[in-house]
């Protein structure tokens, strides 16, 4: 008996030995690298317009990222489509809403796909000839007027009461242009008092 017990015991430890070895083996599924922000985009455009069949849904493709560390930080971000040189959607928020930009990119491209309504619909047959552009906002800072504003550098946000617009760094080429372009945005009158912001941001292209 006692050998028998000896026995099986040498068996168990082999088989644990075993299927320990095997766990060491397996690795999880590969994850994708991230070479840009804006491939993040046409990926998601991909997926959005049936084009990909990679991915059941938006959960997956924005699970499927090695998110790089430069990328794991939480921030506000916009996504803006255009084709030769007019917009055609932009999307996004000043304050963070996802763990990380990567995550971020995903559901503010559907977003912006889905949801946007100031431009017309983009059809499946444009999508791939659309350029994409990630703005990832740093700050947002109070400033008193718009003299050291330079709106090819730095974004511009206006509020009043409940009233409140944003102007993407690049979108005016003039600071009095961008302010008023961002009143009438926001459903400000042009001689209305209000709050401005200068907005801190990288872009990705």
């Amino acid at each position: 008996m006692h050998f028998f017990a000896v026995l099986l015991r040498i068996v168990l430890i082999a088989a644990c030995s075993c299927q320990s070895a095997l766990a060491l083996t397996e690795t999880p599924a590969k994850l994708q690298p991230v070479d840009s922000l804006p491939e993040v985009v046409r990926q998601t455009m991909a997926l959005h317009f049936g084009e990909s069949n990679q991915f059941k849904n938006f959960d997956e493709l924005a699970q499927s990222f090695a998110v790089p560390v430069k990328f794991k930080k939480p921030a506000g971000l916009f996504v803006t489509l255009s084709r030769k040189g007019k917009t055609r959607a932009c999307w996004g928020s000043i304050s963070p809403q996802y763990p990380n930009l990567v995550v971020g990119v995903v559901y503010t491209t559907e977003a912006a796909l889905s949801k946007e309504y100031r431009y017309k619909k983009i059809r499946s047959n444009e999508w791939n000839l659309l350029k994409p552009q990630v703005t990832v906002i740093r700050s947002v800072e109070p400033i008193s007027s718009m003299r050291d504003q330079n709106p090819l550098m730095y974004g511009l946000m206006v509020r009043s009461a409940r009233k409140t617009a944003v102007i993407l760094p690049g979108e005016a080429i003039d600071a009095h242009y961008q302010l008023m372009m961002c009143k009438v945005k926001a459903g400000i009158a042009s001689n209305q008092p209000c709050q401005i912001y200068r907005i801190k941001a990288d872009v990705f292209k």
